[in-house]
């Protein structure tokens, strides 16, 4: 299962979906903006494919747009896979973007 496999799935809240066609902007600390696409999507955060991730433990703001709908919160990278992507926590989200979150976790786990 490689270095994320079985370990992390245990330590997991909620499960993590396929989300595949959203586009996920971050931005970080610095200003620095960087477009990914979604890879998977949880309650607690996401994975955005990058060949580029920020390095773990850096804070962003991201915004992702899918199916005309818009998600945002504040996050932090808690792993970066170089080449591949990184893994996001969601620490804070706006008031009404939880409901664009809960409704796209629904579509997944139908």
């Amino acid at each position: 299962m490689g270095a994320f496999g079985h370990e992390t799935m245990q330590r997991r809240r909620t499960p993590r979906y396929p989300f595949v066609g959203g586009i996920a902007e971050l931005t970080d600390s610095s200003g620095q903006c960087l477009l990914a696409g979604t890879g998977q999507l949880s309650r607690f955060g996401c994975f955005v494919r990058t060949p580029t991730p920020l390095p773990a433990r850096a804070t962003v703001s991201l915004r992702i747009t899918y199916d005309g709908r818009e998600f945002a919160a504040d996050g932090e990278v808690v792993y970066a896979l170089p080449d591949k992507g990184m893994g996001l926590a969601f620490r804070s989200i706006p008031s009404g973007h939880e409901d664009v979150l809960e409704g796209w976790l629904a579509e997944c786990a139908a």
